[in-house]
């Protein structure tokens, strides 16, 4: 991802190249993954209440955006990732594949943070430098980080990717919401 972002400035680089790598990566431990589990594990009061964050932090974080002035030339670098097609090919395909990925193939029983849920937040490390001061980059980092602890313990809670799968689309959809807020400022 951090070749995609930081080398060739193209979101759809860094799409097609993590994506890339997690199909292979799935596809060399296609025994220890199963697609069943996408479709199981739900429940609707932990479905309420991911949407209430997912908007609630949507109004925080594109008024903060608003305040600290990302309406300039961070946010118009990602103008050319924000067509349709990457808006669709991003709340489609990522996370399912994320999900497969982070909390299938790195998947423990742990109550604690486990290695995958620090790795998750390391992989979306070159996002936050788009956006972040490097003082807020560890707060950036453990929020990342603590939603994939989030979605794991959703995952052994209830059995399946579902509700995880959800959670991320939610955080993925409220980002190119605020994305696209800020570049019709």
């Amino acid at each position: 991802m951090a070749v995609g972002i930081l080398l060739l400035k193209s979101g759809w680089a860094a799409l097609l190249i993590y994506h890339g790598l997690i199909v292979l990566a799935l596809s060399v431990n296609q025994e220890r993954i199963s697609l069943s589990m996408l479709f199981k594990g739900f429940s609707i009061w932990l479905f309420l209440f991911m949407l209430a964050i997912a908007v609630g932090l949507y109004f925080v974080l594109s008024g903060y955006a608003v305040s600290k002035g990302f309406v300039g030339e961070k946010v118009s670098a990602l103008a050319g990732s924000c067509g349709p097609l990457f808006v669709v090919y991003l709340l489609i395909i990522n996370p399912p594949l994320e999900e497969l990925f982070w909390r299938e193939l790195f998947s423990t029983k742990t109550k604690y943070f486990s290695p995958g849920d620090i790795l998750f937040g390391c992989f979306h490390f070159p996002i936050l430098l788009l956006f972040l001061t490097p003082v807020k980059l560890p707060i950036g980092f453990l929020m990342i980080a603590m939603g994939g602890w989030g979605w794991r313990q959703m995952r052994n809670r209830y059995g399946g990717l579902l509700l995880p799968w959800i959670g991320h689309l939610f955080a993925d959809l409220m980002l190119v919401a605020i994305v696209l807020r800020l570049l019709s400022l």
